[in-house]
């Protein structure tokens, strides 16, 4: 009897391996990022609202950004972009580009693996720490 190889090849993506194997944003194609990107709205926003600045406190490095970047919620694959006032939450994953050219999205997420910290003036807790999201040119499985 012979043995057959099998080999799948996936297309580019970005991953954000420290959220849940579970959540929908761990892994999202590179062609969704960038449909979603481009359907970005113009107008930038105070916060909370979206989009608006990026303020990389963690001081992340975009090589395909510089500043000004703005930060929008990055949604599952297959699903509609983000929109103000659709009753969705905006989850842990963001689109980050600079703010006059998204043609180069990159991706950052709040990493659930990073401690809070509460904010030095109100005393409330703060959204956790951004990781920068993987972006991966091709994974090979065999089996």
């Amino acid at each position: 009897m012979a043995f057959i190889h099998h080999r799948a090849i996936s297309s580019l993506h970005y991953s954000l391996p420290n959220l849940s194997p579970t959540n929908p944003v761990r892994r999202v194609r590179a062609s969704e990022v960038r449909a979603q990107a481009a359907a970005i709205p113009a107008a930038i926003k105070k916060r909370p609202y979206y989009p608006h600045a990026f303020g990389n406190h963690e001081q992340l490095p975009f090589e395909q950004n510089s500043q000004p970047l703005i930060e929008h919620p990055l949604m599952p694959d297959g699903e509609m972009p983000w929109q103000e006032g659709q009753g969705r939450r905006a989850g842990p994953a963001r689109i980050v580009v600079n703010e006059w050219d998204r043609s180069t999205p990159e991706v950052a997420y709040h990493d659930p693996t990073l401690p809070r910290a509460r904010d030095r003036v109100t005393g409330r807790w703060r959204a956790r720490p951004f990781s920068k999201g993987v972006y991966r040119e091709r994974e090979e499985f065999n089996f």
